[in-house]
């Protein structure tokens, strides 16, 4: 409605903000500077750049057709900020681990959604609108600074490894000494922790099915602790798990054991 100076509209800007580039000809740009003289208010503007299809650049984005399409690009802890054709000025934010969706923010000028609804919303957008994707790699500093600012926009428990480990191990254990790793497998969920080696094994129906030490996946790890137990006397320490504390180890993908004892 009036003539800004430039640098007070970059003082107004938000952290995290969308422009659009158009590659436009020196006919178009008087086009354009003409009816902008004319124009009443900013939509008869944007009104004009739509009917006359100007070509557009959104800068360091990646145009993303459909939404499965962003497990493409991500990779670890990502922060993947959307933005959206149609719908100017909303922003969506989802954060993924491991190529899963752990917290999900919807902001709209006077609301903003969290968690589930916000992913939902931020999905059936992709059917009506062209989506822009900015992606970011983050710390788990970061990813907990952002949960703390929208406990609510958490859509998955993240837990990390040595508070799992606190928890389960404040509880009673079972101990045996001098027998095979084989034997001391259990039928029902456990955690099995290997004496003096920072090294545990989860057992179920008779079976490792993670395997910790050190920065080891889980297929390498469980070789390792298995050579360990074959030539040394070993103590194991055998805590029971419930049914939530063994689906949490799902956190560790990378620990999962895909092998089995010969």
């Amino acid at each position: 409605d009036r003539e800004k100076d430039l640098e007070e509209i970059i003082k107004k800007l938000p952290r995290v903000f969308l422009i659009e580039i158009y590659r436009i000809s020196s006919n178009e740009m008087d086009d354009l500077i003409n009816y902008n003289k004319i124009a009443k208010k900013e939509k008869d503007i944007l009104n004009f750049v739509e009917v006359n299809k100007l070509d557009v650049n959104y800068g360091n984005s990646i145009l993303v057709n459909a939404y499965k399409n962003i497990f493409n690009y991500i990779d670890g802890l990502c922060k993947v900020e959307f933005r959206f054709k149609k719908y100017k000025g909303d922003e969506g934010t989802i954060i993924y681990k491991d190529n899963e969706e752990i917290l999900a923010i919807y902001k709209q000028k006077d609301k903003t959604l969290e968690g589930k609804r916000a992913l939902n919303k931020i999905k059936t957008i992709f059917a009506v609108s062209d989506v822009f994707a900015f992606i970011e790699k983050i710390s788990e500093d970061e990813l907990n600074n952002i949960i703390n600012r929208y406990p609510n926009a958490v859509l998955k428990t993240i837990i990390s490894f040595d508070e799992l480990m606190e928890i389960i191990k404040s509880k009673e254990y079972k101990v045996v000494e001098d027998d095979s790793l084989l034997e001391v497998l259990t039928e029902n969920p456990s955690l099995i922790e290997i004496s003096e080696e920072n090294a545990y094994i989860v057992s179920k129906n008779k079976s490792a099915v993670y395997a910790f030490l050190n920065d080891y996946d889980g297929n390498k790890a469980f070789r390792i602790i298995k050579n360990i137990c074959i030539l040394n006397k070993i103590t194991f320490k055998i805590y029971p798990l419930t049914e939530k504390e063994f689906e949490m180890f799902r956190e560790f993908k990378k620990n999962r054991v895909k092998i089995s004892l010969p």
